[in-house]
């Protein structure tokens, strides 16, 4: 039976006397219950949401000026870490085909205009990393070759590009690099912050951290969980779930400040899971999903 978040969900909103960001608002995004949404993510604009379903198998928009439920693709395994270009215009998504009674795979990368639904295959093969925008144009990563398809384009910021070998890979004026502030560590949810110059993500071994783009200056979260920062840059949002070796058994929302110091608790739900935040990078505001496959726009607050 799904969970009412709207009587279970608590505001914390004097965690301590220095807690600097809360909840002052929460809203259930109404989309249809026969899929079990998951990992919802907002637009570069914060006008719309993406989302996948459980199985990663398809892409939804929904409409935040309509407040209407657009299917994008259904191919199977695009939910995985799929991207919308800065423009809007354009979606980029690796789907994978499993050979029937056969381990053996083959994936293709694909960018699908979002205006006309036309669409290309940019990369294929056994192994292929899923995309990323470098200025309105994809890069994508043969994890067999570990040769990279960079556009010609040069960005003031650096942007990441996937995980190779565990470690993380940045595109840094134009060139590729291998970033392992940690030392020897093994990466994943690597993300940057707004203004480019941080870099948050999390150790399979040691955690969350939060580390300058130039490796220097590591700050440990402890766990924080698919983090994603605040349009300000003052805070890293994630998840701190609790498992019990095979599935997730609790989660709430959690707040760290940049400099490591402050860790504050935004949710706390009796029988429910709040899952995979991401922010908007316009308004103060986070989307999640929950373990009955629900989405909610949290409303915060930093003072």
């Amino acid at each position: 039976m799904k969970t009412n978040l709207f009587l279970s969900f608590v505001f914390i909103c004097a965690v301590s006397a220095a807690a600097q960001i809360k909840i002052i608002h929460k809203e259930k995004i109404s989309v249809p219950s026969s899929e079990q949404w998951f990992q919802a993510q907002y637009s570069p604009s914060g006008k719309d949401i993406y989302l996948t379903n459980s199985g990663y198998n398809g892409i939804w928009k929904y409409s935040g000026k309509n407040k209407t439920l657009t299917k994008i693709t259904e191919d199977p395994g695009s939910g995985y870490n799929f991207v919308v270009s800065q423009n809007e215009q354009q979606i980029a998504y690796r789907r994978t085909f499993q050979e029937p009674n056969s381990l053996q795979r083959s994936q293709e990368v694909v960018i699908k205009n979002l205006s006309d639904k036309s669409e290309r295959i940019v990369a294929s093969g056994e192994d292929i990393q899923t995309p990323v925008f470098v200025a309105d144009n994809v890069s994508v990563t043969n994890l067999r070759t570990k040769k990279t398809i960079l556009p010609s384009v040069k960005t003031s910021q650096p942007v990441v590009l996937g995980i190779e070998d565990q470690k993380i890979s940045l595109l840094k004026k134009g060139k590729k690099e291998i970033f392992d502030p940690l030392k020897n560590g093994r990466y994943i949810w690597p993300v940057l912050s707004p203004d480019g110059s941080q870099l948050a993500a999390v150790d399979m071994d040691r955690g969350a951290f939060i580390a300058d783009v130039n490796g220097t200056n590591v700050r440990r979260l402890a766990r924080c969980n698919a983090p994603s920062w605040t349009r300000s840059g003052k805070y890293v949002i994630g998840m701190n779930d609790i498992d019990d070796g095979h599935v997730i058994i609790g989660s709430d929302i959690i707040a760290v400040s940049a400099d490591g110091k402050q860790r504050i608790n935004l949710t706390e739900t009796e029988n429910g899971l709040e899952l995979y935040p991401h922010c908007s990078p316009t308004e103060n505001k986070i989307v999640v999903t929950t373990s009955d496959g629900e989405v909610y726009v949290l409303t915060y607050e930093e003072e």
